[in-house]
């Protein structure tokens, strides 16, 4: 019975995380291509699911140029 409550609950976090350190990483290749339009969109999608982050908001001021 445990399970069927831990279970979900591990799975979503772990998508989670993933989801972050793939926002992560498509902003990084938007800034280092110069597409800094595209990468304050990921940045930004990164700040709306990980708020409490700060190395979001860095990323995200960084790449207004």
């Amino acid at each position: 019975m445990w399970l069927l409550i831990i279970l979900p609950l591990a799975i979503a976090a772990v998508w989670a995380q993933n989801s972050l350190d793939n926002l992560y990483k498509l902003g990084g290749k938007a800034f280092d291509a110069g597409d800094y339009e595209k990468a304050v969109g990921y940045y930004g999608e990164y700040i709306r699911e990980a708020p409490s982050r700060s190395d979001g908001y860095l990323l995200h001021a960084n790449a207004y140029r």
